[in-house]
This record gives C-alpha cells, structure tokens and sequence, in this order.
C-alpha cells in the first residue's frame, strides 16, 4: 500500500496509526512524505507484532522541526535525517527500531523528556546527553550493541529512570559526582528468582512480620528497609508497562497501629518479558515523617522491641508474586 499526502498538508498537526489494527496492511512512504508537514507536531506508528510494516525504500529526506511527540516502532532507517532538528521534541520513541545511532553531529533537544530506544539492537551509541538537559527517563532495555555510555549523564539533574538491561556490551557507567543526597525511596528491576540470601526476613505469603528495639528508633539507629520480591510471570507477555507491587508499613506504637502505603515499581515502556523477575527496593525510614518527627512520644513505653509488618500485593494481575523479603538497614 502507497502512501501520499499532496494537498492540504500545511494543516495537518498529528498522525496517528496503530498498525497493529491494519491487519496485514504495509505502508510504502515516499522519502518526501513529510516534505509539505511543517505543522507536524504529532507523529506515531506504533505496533507489537514483530514485523516491520512501515517502509521507507528510498530514505527519508527529512522530518519536520515542529515535531513535539514522535513514536515510530520499528523505525526502519539507521538513523533519522541529519537535517531533522529536535528543539522542540519532548518525546522520542523509537522502540525495537533498525537505528544504529539517532543522528549525525551534535544536535540540541532541550526540551526532550522522554528517549525510548528499547531493543534497538543495532544502536552502537547515543550522543551526549548534555544537550539534553531536561531528560527524566532513558530506556535502553535490550539494545545489546551498545558499547558505552557518555558521561555527559552525570549533567542530568531531572533523570528518574534509566534503564540499561540487556546491555551486555557497556562495561562501564559513569558515577556522580556525589555531592548528592541519597535518595530515600527507589526501586529497580531485574530477571531472577532467587532472594539474595543476606535478606534476614523472608516469606512464601503475601505479609513478613519483623522486631526492631525500639532504642534503635529513638537513637535513630535504625535506618531503614531493603525489600525484595520475586514476580511471577504467569505466561509469556510481549509487553509490559510496568513492574511494580504496593507495600502497606504497619508499625505497632504505644496505643495503636500507624499504616503507610509505598510503591516499589519501574516502568518497563513495552520491555519484552518471558521469565520471572526480582524487584529490589529501599526506604529510608525518614520517609515516614510523622513517625520520624514524633518518635520518642510514640514509641514511648517498657517494651524493648517495636513490631513491624508489612502486606505486599502486587499491582497488576499479569503476574504474582512468589517470595517477598524485608531486610532491616542500621548504622
């Protein structure tokens, strides 16, 4: 199926197409198909299936520089056209895509949020990331000819997530500077299905029981949780979007139980997944103000020790969970 647009297309700010609902529909694109689209600032074909359905025989001779969204799985080029500027972009989408690198030369996307290049097996690089100052989450999942990662990451004071797995080729990660605080609450993702053993509180259920003496608290000792969880994959998932379980925090005070609720996940973007995967987590007990701020009044009393339980359940019913384990951080 041929492609055209010839008239009209000034007007045109968004493309959309799920090829998956196309059925055995392919898209043959003329390498100036987005020539007369200088208002495009929406551009998706997104697809699971593993077939590349949009083509490009003859190249593509340019995008256009409006562009904010731009989502094209399976992207069959090596690289997007070297005129291409990405100020404006927000978001870059080109997930399980034949790119070896984005682009020629050095070029600015301050503005750019979100670079998903998930199993983008052919990447060998990714420009420097300090032109990209506003970037909250890169995902490299599965991009195995990937064989280093710049420096320039350290610049990136708004990055939440990044995700490397499947990277077998970069070897080496540059560290922070460390002049920042340590995080209090965060979570990472990884295949397994064992416990680490050093986990001192381990369960087959759904909630762990553990003691901590209550001097500990009020000498702020007691740091904080690690906790683990292994999830099970119940059948083969082409997609994920995202990992995750909720743990409900019950510590018994001197007249009365406290709860709070916390989230442990990480955000797949479509990760391929087929086996059972552990889920690591800490929690500084500072992030629990209100016990942290009142801990002499409310752990007040004889007993030497402060019970603490905790309820897990996983997010979404795609998977289970298998063992869970609490671990307790002192100084």
């Amino acid at each position: 199926m041929g492609f055209c647009w010839n008239k009209g297309t000034k007007a045109v700010e968004g493309i959309s197409l799920h090829m998956d609902s196309l059925m055995d529909v392919h898209l043959s694109l003329s390498c100036r198909v987005f020539d007369k689209m200088p208002n495009l600032r929406l551009l998706l074909f997104t697809h699971r299936v593993e077939l590349y359905k949009v083509h490009l025989p003859n190249g593509l001779n340019s995008l256009p520089d409006e562009l904010m969204i731009l989502e094209w799985h399976r992207y069959p080029l090596r690289a997007l056209p070297s005129n291409f500027s990405p100020a404006k972009l927000v978001k870059l989408d080109l997930s399980v895509s034949n790119i070896e690198q984005l682009w020629e030369g050095t070029k600015h996307a301050p503005k750019l949020k979100w670079l998903i290049l998930n199993y983008c097996q052919h990447l060998t690089r990714i420009p420097n990331l300090s032109r990209f100052l506003s970037l909250e989450e890169v995902d490299l999942t599965g991009c195995k000819s990937l064989v280093g990662f710049p420096s320039s990451v350290q610049q990136l004071n708004e990055l939440r997530y990044l995700s490397l797995d499947g990277c077998s080729n970069v070897t080496k990660f540059p560290l922070t500077s460390g002049s920042e605080e340590p995080p209090t609450h965060f979570s990472i993702c990884l295949p397994g299905s064992e416990i680490p053993e050093w986990f001192t509180y381990q369960s087959s259920g759904s909630s762990v029981n553990i003691q901590v003496l209550r001097q500990d608290l009020v000498n702020r000792k007691f740091m904080g949780f690690a906790i683990c969880a292994v999830l099970r994959i119940e059948e083969y998932h082409i997609e994920h979007q995202f990992l995750g379980v909720r743990v409900n925090f019950h510590f018994e005070t001197y007249d009365d139980y406290i709860s709070f609720p916390l989230h442990y996940h990480q955000d797949g973007y479509g990760a391929f997944i087929n086996s059972d995967h552990i889920l690591l987590g800490f929690s500084s007990f500072s992030i629990f103000d209100y016990l942290y701020q009142n801990l002499e009044k409310l752990f007040s009393g004889d007993r030497d020790y402060v019970d603490i339980s905790f309820e897990i359940k996983a997010r979404i019913e795609d998977y289970k969970m298998k063992h869970y384990a609490v671990h307790p951080i002192y100084a």
